[in-house]
């Protein structure tokens, strides 16, 4: 896996966050690689948040969309509000400090000013209901959705 380092360059003047909710794997990680890409085709200079706390289940090939937002964006891409089983997998693929999580209710970067925030709000995944008990993950899992009032 090739990883880069921090970019030297000054703190993004904006802040946006990107929610992520459902199970995050091989189905719908090209969904979640596909929407960072977009978000900084639109907003290259702003940095990134992504709360991922809506993720029920994530395993290595979830985990490759967030490795490569790191991979381009630098110290301008956050997580937060990581759930456990998310931090478990994060620390398992020895990532954790290589990626900029944001501590307890955290909501943004200490360096953003918070009138310069906002959320990232769209209707461009496919929205599928939740899996049935004893489905095995990835069947017709819940895709990734974006949004929501923090």
């Amino acid at each position: 896996m090739h990883t880069t380092g921090t970019l030297p360059c000054s703190p993004p003047a904006r802040w946006w966050a990107l929610c992520v909710s459902g199970e995050l794997d091989l189905a719908t990680g090209p969904g979640l690689d596909a929407r960072i890409g977009r978000a900084m085709a639109q907003r290259h200079k702003d940095g990134l948040v992504l709360d991922l706390s809506g993720v029920t289940f994530m395993d290595c090939a979830g985990l490759q969309p967030i490795l490569r937002g790191r991979n381009r964006l630098g110290h301008r891409l956050c997580l937060r509000a990581v759930p456990a089983r998310v931090l478990r997998l994060l620390i398992l693929a020895d990532v954790v400090g290589s990626l900029r999580i944001l501590p307890g209710e955290q909501s943004w970067p200490a360096e953003a000013d918070p009138g310069r925030c906002g959320i990232i709000l769209d209707d461009l995944f496919d929205h599928r209901p939740a899996r049935p008990a004893g489905q095995l993950p990835g069947q017709d899992a819940v895709t990734l959705t974006a949004a929501v009032a923090l």
